[in-house]
């Protein structure tokens, strides 16, 4: 998942990380990581699940120094800092972004401990509805 990538592209912090992906509609896709040790080599596990927020519910959810990326920053980087001050610290721009080299490496750790995936059936994860999908069940329950 694009979130989990982009977690990766800190390699080691002390503070959590929070992803963020634009989602349109006024809302943010997001994960929380954090490593689970005290070094570089500790595994990073993710806190919570992929959830598609408006911005304000994000916010709302961060109660201390959180480390953000993800091309959410573009329309909403300003809103974050202006409500978490200095609970909000951001990546370089360069890190803000998936990083080929980041899935590489997140498939070859997989590899290694005998995981793999068929691509004859690999299937994206969404996390609400498509835009027909909620129409057609509009439309349904105005049939109803």
């Amino acid at each position: 998942p694009t979130l989990d990538a982009l977690a990766r592209n800190i390699p080691f912090a002390a503070y959590q990380i929070c992803t963020v992906l634009d989602a349109k509609k006024k809302e943010i896709y997001y994960s929380l990581y954090r490593y689970s040790g005290e070094h570089a080599d500790s595994p990073l596990q993710k806190q919570c699940p992929y959830q598609v927020v408006p911005p304000e519910k994000l916010v709302r959810q961060i109660d201390e120094k959180t480390i953000f990326l993800g091309d959410a920053l573009s329309a909403y980087g300003n809103f974050i800092s202006e409500n978490l001050g200095e609970l909000a610290l951001f990546a370089p721009h360069a890190l803000r972004f998936p990083r080929a080299g980041t899935v590489a490496e997140m498939g070859l750790t997989k590899l290694k401990a005998g995981e793999h995936l068929d691509v004859a059936f690999v299937e994206p994860i969404y996390i609400r509805e498509s835009d027909a999908e909620m129409s057609l069940a509009a439309k349904r329950k105005k049939e109803h």
